[in-house]
């Protein structure tokens, strides 16, 4: 049986201050818990620092990120490849992230060609599905999550769905978290809220 794995992401957030002591309490909170794998995903920035910390406390969580590129190299000024990150400890990288698709207008077949990427590349995608407010109230919330998974099946048969974390983050619920829990980033506050 696979194992749950929660992960947190604190989006365009964050601090070398704050990277530190949340990873810090976090390592401290994980002692003796066992049966759930935990990962973070810090922005692009602090993907360093997280390393640094989370090998400081025993290796107890997971490093994720919070995006990637469909390339290794090349002149793609900004952007962040699957090597890079896997240069990092990297190994679950957040692709589809309802605020990727909406502000970022990543189409489902772009998410689809990053999911095969970071595979080809030996990563792990953690695969968002989800829908918009309106869509929900509309009762599209099945027929959207099919749409985008299907995105993958479509172009890369089932089996590439083969241990991917899909993970349900509607946009709708993604804001009402954001404005309850992202007012505080204590460790405990954090592993309470899961």
């Amino acid at each position: 049986m696979r194992q749950p794995v929660v992960m947190g992401n604190w989006k365009l957030n964050g601090s070398k201050a704050m990277v530190t002591e949340l990873l810090t309490g976090l390592n401290a909170e994980l002692e003796g818990v066992t049966g759930v794998d935990v990962a973070v995903a810090p922005p692009a920035l602090y993907i360093d620092l997280a390393e640094r910390v989370i090998a400081e406390g025993g290796n107890k969580i997971i490093l994720g990120a919070q995006n990637t590129d469909l390339n290794n190299s090349g002149a793609f000024t900004g952007d962040m490849s699957p090597e890079m990150l896997k240069d990092f400890g990297a190994t679950h990288i957040i692709i589809g992230h309802s605020e990727r698709r909406e502000y970022h207008n990543e189409s489902d077949e772009f998410i689809a060609k990053k999911f095969a990427f970071l595979k080809e590349n030996g990563l792990k995608p953690v695969f968002c599905i989800g829908e918009s407010e309106a869509q929900n109230e509309a009762g599209e919330t099945e027929a959207v999550c099919a749409r985008q998974i299907n995105a993958v099946i479509d172009a890369y048969g089932v089996e590439a769905l083969n241990d991917a974390i899909i993970a349900y983050e509607p946009i709708w619920l993604s804001v009402l978290v954001k404005q309850q829990l992202l007012k505080t980033h204590s460790a405990s506050t954090l592993l309470s809220a899961l």
